[in-house]
This record gives structure tokens, C-alpha cells and sequence, in this order.
């Protein structure tokens, strides 16, 4: 018993320290996460309040497993895993401010930083990994000099931020701005979400079924978000939508309540169809 309670308290002091990050830094975000049609992920970019950077544990803390906070269409995001030049080159286009992207957090991380550049001259270089996973290493771009773990300040630079010119710097994770110029540029950073596996779950209960379907028919024509029934991201909720729900109708779990009757497939899109004509006669 003094253990459970002990674990529960922890559990509970992680939940504060997260909240205390969301309110206590008060981050500005974009209206809605913007979508990669090259990748299919959605991406959102994160500002700091003037004065008040997040260090790259802040922001992973928003990502981190049970005590992630940061979701979209259900999906909890990562810090974001720059793999390509063309994901770099759309990140630039889309999510740049006045600066660029400088003084963005990415997922970048230095998981064992102890290597010795007296021994190793490459050091510095190595062991770096996406905290979301992907592949590290086929494609990078740092800045000139870099990585250098400090150069010849030392110290441990065990995280990556976008920089100038939008390269790559490491740098302390603790750190919350860098002063350039006499110009200070406060951290925010950029989280990534991957799209949900289930088509056609609208609801994003799990299971694809009239509940669904019932709220594409309510948003038909209008509909621009996946809570609306928008599935591929073109601003309409359509025929294609339609298509794309009624092919995964009944998959996912949980499984339908027992006594309750399913309609088949078939059944569904003559219902559908009848509710689209339906909604296109209210409209004449």
C-alpha cells in the first residue's frame, strides 16, 4: 500500500510538471497542424513567450509516453525527426518565421556523449538518434563546425536546434535562448505527428461504424479536419471520404456491443448515399 501510494504521488507530481509547462510557458502554437502530403505527417510548430524558452527537456516532457499531452486526430506526436532534404526543404517553406527556423528543438539527441575527442575525432559526430525513432545519419545538415560538443568551451551539447541559416547546431539541452547580435531568439520547437492508422474513425474511439459515418453525413461538404470526416486532407468532406470510411467499415476495436445488429457494408453505403442525396436536396 505505501508503495502504490508513493508511485501514485509520482504520478501525479509528472502530470503537474507537465501542466506547469503547457501554462507556466505558455506556448503560442499554429491554429491547426499543418499537413505533409509527401510523407503524410502533420507537423505543428510551437513559440515560446517572449522571455520564456523551453529547454529540449521541456518540450520533450509534452511528447514523452503516458505523460504526453501533445496529440492530434488521437495520435501523440514526437519532436521532430528531420530524415530528407525534401522534409527539411518543406519544414523551411511552411513552418519559418521572420528567422527561419532558429531556435527550434528538433528530436535530435546525443545518447552517449562520453566518447572522447582525443580518441575518437568524430566524436562528436557520433551516437546521435531521433527521440521518436527514424533513421539518423542518411541525410544531416549541420551547420559549419558542427556538431562540437561545446568547441572550445567544452561542456555537453547533446541536443539538436535548427540555427542560423537553418542548419543544425548541438547544443546543452537546458538552454532556453541565445543571445546574438544583441538580438534574443527564446527556444520553441516543432512536434511531428504521424496519421492515424484507422481510416474512416472520426470519432477516433477505435472502431469504424454508424457513429462515423453519422458525422462525415454531418459535415458533408463542409467538413475540413479528421474530426469532421475530412480524411485526405483536401478541405471537403466527400465522396472520397466517404470511400475511405466505408473501406475500413467494422475494422478496429472495440468490437460492436453484443445484441446490437451490424450492418453489412452494402447496407451502409446505400445509407450513405441515401444520406448524401438527402443533404443535397436540403441544399437546392
Amino acid at each position: 500500500m505505501i508503495y502504490s501510494k508513493v508511485g501514485r504521488a509520482r504520478e501525479v507530481f509528472q502530470i503537474v510538471c507537465v501542466l506547469g509547462i503547457l501554462l507556466g510557458l505558455g506556448a503560442s502554437v499554429q491554429a491547426e497542424p499543418i499537413y505533409n502530403p509527401n510523407n503524410g505527417h502533420y507537423y505543428e510548430r510551437y513559440d515560446p513567450q517572449p522571455g520564456l524558452g523551453y529547454t529540449w527537456q521541456d518540450a520533450h516532457a509534452l511528447v514523452d509516453g503516458a505523460m504526453g499531452t501533445l496529440y492530434y486526430q488521437g495520435v501523440l506526436g514526437d519532436l521532430v525527426g528531420v530524415e530528407t532534404q525534401g522534409e527539411h526543404d518543406w519544414l523551411v517553406q511552411n513552418l519559418s518565421t521572420a528567422s527561419g527556423l532558429l531556435g527550434y528543438w528538433t528530436g535530435g539527441w546525443q545518447h552517449n556523449p562520453s566518447e572522447s575527442i582525443a580518441t575518437d575525432p568524430n566524436a562528436y559526430a557520433r551516437n546521435w538518434d531521433w527521440a521518436g525513432g527514424g533513421a539518423f545519419g542518411a541525410w544531416t545538415n549541420w551547420g559549419p563546425g558542427q556538431p562540437d560538443d561545446g568547441g572550445v568551451f567544452g561542456g555537453y551539447e547533446d541536443n539538436l536546434i535548427y540555427w542560423n541559416d537553418n542548419k543544425w547546431n548541438d547544443l546543452g539541452g537546458g538552454e532556453t535562448y541565445v543571445m546574438q547580435n544583441d538580438i534574443r531568439t527564446d527556444f520553441g520547437f516543432i512536434v511531428e505527428f504521424e496519421a492515424p492508422s484507422l481510416m474512416g474513425d472520426v470519432n477516433l474511439d477505435g472502431f469504424v461504424d454508424d457513429d462515423d459515418m453519422s458525422l462525415l453525413l454531418a459535415n458533408w461538404g463542409t467538413g475540413n479536419e479528421w474530426g469532421l470526416g475530412d480524411f485526405n486532407s483536401d478541405n471537403t468532406v466527400d465522396d472520397d471520404d466517404l470511400s475511405l470510411l466505408l473501406a475500413n467499415w467494422n475494422e478496429g476495436s472495440p468490437p460492436p456491443m453484443a445484441g446490437d445488429p451490424v450492418p453489412e457494408p452494402a447496407t451502409m453505403l446505400m445509407l450513405g448515399i441515401g444520406g448524401v442525396g438527402a443533404l443535397l436536396r436540403r441544399k437546392r
